[in-house]
């Protein structure tokens, strides 16, 4: 769910996640959670995703660095419900400093990488769920900030220059929650390394996604 200025609260208290780095090992699904289904494409066999729909309208607000909360966010969220996820915007688009944080209603801030599930909760193979980064018909590169506290959303940097692609991309852009590419493993078949990145993956429905939605 995606706050609109009106209808956004705060939460009352920040508990900080894990400061963002590499699991040491793939990572272990939490409870899923429910929600709408769209077809999507990996490198790898057909899989269906779980979506919501959102806005891009977020808050604007200043994370407090001061306050920590318990290290129990990872595999201690029974009943994670995606309804209670928020999203806030720091900073300005299209600025090196612009960040999009995800909030949970009775955590505080989340890691969008460690504490969305992976699995869905109806036992159906084969089902993930996604977490976009870049909406379709746009060409700004944002990816999760896996080196930045909380992991938000922000837009890549090489050579000092926000990234674009050289056209609008027809298609939904995220990645996999609680996965990992291993750049020491190497793939049997490809013959190249991960990129120590979450797993990417590509949604090729009709609907524009929002930066954030899961």
């Amino acid at each position: 769910r995606f706050s609109s200025d009106a209808e956004h609260r705060p939460p009352s208290s920040i508990a900080r996640t894990r400061r963002a780095g590499r699991p040491a090992q793939r990572s272990t699904p939490f409870p899923a959670m429910r929600g709408a289904r769209a077809a999507l494409i990996l490198a790898a066999p057909w899989l269906a995703c779980a979506v919501r729909k959102g806005s891009e309208e977020s808050p604007q607000m200043d994370i407090d660095e001061s306050k920590e909360g318990p290290e129990d966010h990872l595999g201690d969220m029974p009943g994670f419900d995606p309804d209670t996820i928020t999203t806030m915007v720091v900073g300005h688009l299209g600025m090196p400093e612009y960040r999009r944080f995800f909030s949970a209603d009775d955590r505080g801030f989340i890691s969008p990488w460690h504490d969305v599930p992976l699995h869905t909760d109806d036992g159906t193979p084969h089902e993930k769920w996604m977490v976009a980064e870049i909406p379709k018909m746009t060409s700004a590169k944002f990816e999760i900030h896996t080196e930045e506290r909380y992991n938000p959303i922000a837009q890549d940097i090489k050579n000092g220059n926000l990234r674009h692609y050289h056209q609008p991309i027809f298609w939904n852009y995220g990645y996999l929650p609680q996965t990992w590419e291993d750049p020491h493993e190497v793939h049997p078949e490809l013959k190249v390394k991960g990129d120590n990145d979450p797993l990417d993956v590509v949604e090729i429905g009709s609907r524009e996604f929002k930066k954030g939605q899961v």
